[in-house]
């Protein structure tokens, strides 16, 4: 692990977490409910 931090990992970083706030935010809370788990297949 190298300590230094590149723009490119900086912004892989911004847009995982814009990701997962938009997206998936629903999606664990829709996991952690048990409606995602497969039930509804």
């Amino acid at each position: 692990q190298s300590p230094f931090i590149t723009r490119t990992d900086i912004l892989r970083a911004r847009k995982a977490c814009g990701l997962m706030k938009r997206r998936d935010y629903r999606a664990v809370t829709d996991i952690t409910t048990g409606r995602y788990s497969g039930v509804t297949q």
